[in-house]
């Protein structure tokens, strides 16, 4: 009877030595890895980190941070609206796309890298920036891009030929027509001031007839202006003036009434040569002339 009880107790202890080790078996913890992570720094001005407006066809640069998780990185791809971006849209800081670092010892444990590219031409796109590593972990930023669609000029005069306002001839421009008229006239805008005492031609124009006359900044480019948006926004960041001195290349920019509603016209006079004549105050400018009148 002793020798059963022994047995059993025996049996019983090995049974619950093998479940114990199997229960010991199970619990096991898988190492978890941790993902890669990528940032947009708003490191300047040049640069963009979150969603913004932009020109049709604007080339826009993002400075793109990515820091390894437990394993190495691995690639860097750059979407547009979900598809790889063309490589020949990439204008700098990666020269493919998808960029693999199995060859780069530097980029695998984290990178900064600016990178430029040239956005869509109209609409709005998401461009996304997403890293992954060995392990197959992958981490992504994104922006979205809008499209402001700008108001082309849809004014142009290649040439006026406006004269000494004390002179015999036209020495006042209509803006709204793109001519030379009589300085008496109701219709002119911009006109020759004339000579002073001594009878020189003092070379400046002034505003009339309610148009008002603005002198540009230092950098104004007389030829990047070609939208509404772009001349309006010339035409704030300058200095309101009653009278001008007229030099060889100088720009002016002027804000008319509108003749057929009840918006303002904007233009801008370039001085592209300019004559002084001796006798019966005969001077003249030549101006190009463009605006956009609604």
């Amino acid at each position: 009877m002793k020798l059963t009880n022994l047995f059993y107790g025996l049996v019983l202890s090995a049974l619950f030595a093998i479940t114990f080790s199997s229960c010991g078996d199970d619990i096991i913890t898988p190492t978890e890895n941790d993902p890669p992570v990528v940032t947009l720094l708003d490191s300047g001005t040049d640069v963009i980190s979150s969603d913004a407006t932009i020109d049709a066809d604007a080339t826009v640069a993002v400075d793109l941070k990515a820091t390894k998780g437990t394993g190495d990185l691995k690639l860097l791809t750059v979407f547009e609206n979900g598809e790889k971006l063309d490589l020949e849209r990439i204008t700098g800081g990666i020269n493919s796309n998808p960029v693999s670092f199995a060859n780069n010892v530097d980029d695998k444990a984290g990178f900064e890298k600016k990178i430029s590219f040239k956005a869509q031409s109209e609409g709005i796109s998401d461009y996304m920036f997403m890293v992954e590593d060995v392990n197959g972990l992958k981490d992504s930023v994104a922006i979205t891009l809008t499209v402001v669609q700008k108001t082309a000029l849809n004014f142009f005069v290649d040439s006026i030929v406006v004269y000494n306002f004390s002179g015999p001839y036209k020495g006042s421009i209509d803006l709204q027509t793109g001519t030379a008229v009589l300085s008496n006239n109701s219709e002119g805008d911009v006109q020759d001031v004339g000579i002073n005492g001594n009878g020189d031609w003092l070379k400046q124009i002034k505003p009339k007839n309610g148009a008002e006359m603005v002198i540009p900044t230092a950098d104004f480019d007389y030829d990047a202006i070609a939208d509404l948006e772009s001349l309006e926004g010339a035409y704030a960041a300058g200095t309101v003036a009653s009278e001008a001195d007229v030099t060889l290349g100088s720009s002016f920019l002027f804000k008319t009434a509108s003749a057929t509603s009840g918006e303002f016209d904007y233009f801008i006079l370039k001085t592209l040569d300019m004559k002084d004549i001796t006798e019966n105050n005969k001077d003249y400018y030549i101006f190009s002339l463009k605006g956009y009148k609604f």
